[in-house]
């Protein structure tokens, strides 16, 4: 399999909002550490084409400000991760990069999204959802939320 990225973005407008952006970004930042500890593949290296190594390599978290309403890129799925943002720097898994990243949109109209891309290697849509879900819940819990069922991940020595 080649190196295939999923993005996944979901969108807030500022009416669902009920924190300042300020401190809704390192609430986010700091439950996605946290969630993402338990997800081990996700920060891990590319060993091989099909091996992970669990080295905690790291993932990104991004924070952009992005000059247009979110209407006009939920509109233009395309916009959502234009050229010349950072993460888009990071070079590919083959090539030392990191296997995962997320990321937090700003719109002029005081909308977010919450994005996050991550290589087909780490996992398919359905891990995906998992990790959402328990990042979602982590950022509802945090900072003192666990997962009552950690994610289990088969370990090859």
């Amino acid at each position: 399999m080649g190196n295939f990225y999923m993005p996944i973005v979901l969108f807030y407008p500022k009416h669902q909002l009920q924190q300042g952006p300020k401190h809704l970004s390192k609430f986010l930042e700091n439950s996605f550490s946290k969630a993402i500890s338990y997800h081990q593949p996700w920060v891990g290296s590319l060993r091989d084409n099909a091996t992970i190594h669990c080295d905690d390599t790291g993932a990104e978290f991004f924070e952009v400000e992005v000059n247009c309403p979110m209407d006009q890129v939920v509109h233009h799925p395309d916009l959502a991760f234009p050229p010349g943002l950072p993460w888009r720097n990071v070079p590919p898994a083959h090539d030392g990069g990191c296997l995962s990243v997320a990321q937090l949109s700003h719109f002029e109209c005081g909308g977010i999204a919450v994005s996050v891309c991550m290589s087909h290697k780490v996992g398919d849509a359905r891990s995906a959802f998992f990790f959402l879900k328990d990042w979602a819940t982590l950022t509802r819990e945090y900072p003192n939320g666990e997962l009552a069922c950690a994610p289990c991940y088969v370990k090859i020595h």
